[in-house]
């Protein structure tokens, strides 16, 4: 459905990256617009760190931290543990900092 949207007057496109294609450096690349996701929303819910951990460093690394906006693809399923979306935004921080030096 990317070649029907692609030309969108939006600013930002949003998908279920790591659930669907195209991968988000593709997504970045094909659209030329700012990329909202980057994190696959049942991880948040199934508290799967490691998986969030490498979604998180993958999409900071394949944009090289511009145009993004790193969300959950869509809603994130409730109830869901704070714990995880304090995970989320320490492993943010550590990987743009790791990837500045």
């Amino acid at each position: 459905m990317f070649d029907l949207v692609k030309d969108y007057p939006v600013q930002v496109f949003n998908w279920h990256i790591w659930e669907t294609l195209p991968e988000i450096k593709e997504g970045l690349d094909y659209t030329n617009k700012c990329v909202m996701g980057g994190i696959a929303r049942m991880d948040i819910t199934h508290n799967r760190l490691n998986e969030l951990r490498s979604q998180i460093y993958r999409s900071i690394l394949s944009t090289q931290g511009r145009g993004l906006i790193l969300t959950p693809g869509c809603g994130i399923r409730h109830p869901f543990a704070e714990s995880t979306i304090r995970f989320i935004q320490q492993v943010r921080t550590e990987t743009e900092n790791l990837l500045s030096n």
